[in-house]
């Protein structure tokens, strides 16, 4: 897979959480549904990193289906990168979550990096 339709993969993987959680949040929010969503312990970070294990560990002998898991994979833990907050500062955490503007900042920053970091090793 080349890089660029690598890092589309990934961008479209943010998009996807973003669009679900705005939706979520504007016509569903009042919800008990949305409220177990969004009060359980299961991140998509996590699912993102269990992508990730499995694309390294199951799928060595299909690139296809393991960049696709990657690519993925990857998308879903820096839509939730933000996350790092929570360690550092709780305060910070729920600024940048509760902020649609500071998230997207930080979600295309932590986007941006990827990038260059993907062109710079996918081309090896």
């Amino acid at each position: 897979m080349t890089p660029k339709k690598f890092i589309f993969i990934a961008f479209l993987t943010i998009i996807f959480y973003f669009l679900l959680r705005f939706i979520g949040w504007e016509f569903f929010s009042q919800t008990k549904l949305w409220q177990r969503i969004i009060n359980d312990n299961l991140h998509h970070y996590q699912l993102g990193t269990l992508l990730l294990l499995v694309a390294f560990i199951f799928l060595k002998r299909k690139p296809t289906l393991k960049d696709y898991f990657l690519a993925i994979g990857s998308g879903m833990i820096i839509d939730e990168s933000a996350f790092i907050f929570k360690i550092i500062n709780r305060d910070l955490f729920d600024l940048v979550w509760s902020s649609n503007p500071i998230l997207i900042f930080w979600d295309l920053s932590v986007f941006i990096i990827f990038s260059i970091i993907i062109f710079k090793f996918k081309k090896r």
